[in-house]
């Protein structure tokens, strides 16, 4: 059993936003949806323990889109890296 999970953190020096919307797109899926971030300005989003399914490797290009306060960012990350 794997847990697969992912951190989002605001690190503009702007005011912080209470509520982002997120979208999470790979080869093997991807998760959505509308959260709150905690007192610090991130969330952890997933983390559910799972077996028998398809986990990203680390090689995986993982499409991101969050949104916040009428703003939208997008970009693709491999691993730990920003690569667009």
């Amino acid at each position: 059993m794997k847990k697969n999970s992912t951190r989002i953190e605001y690190i503009s020096t702007g005011p912080k936003p209470k509520d982002i919307e997120y979208s999470i797109k790979t080869n093997v899926g991807g998760m959505n949806g509308n959260t709150s971030l905690n007192s610090n300005g991130s969330v952890e989003i997933g983390g559910h323990s799972c077996t028998g399914f398809a986990l990203t490797s680390k090689e995986e290009k993982k499409e991101t889109t969050i949104s916040w306060n009428g703003t939208t960012e997008k970009f693709v990350w491999i691993g730990n890296s920003k690569v667009r």
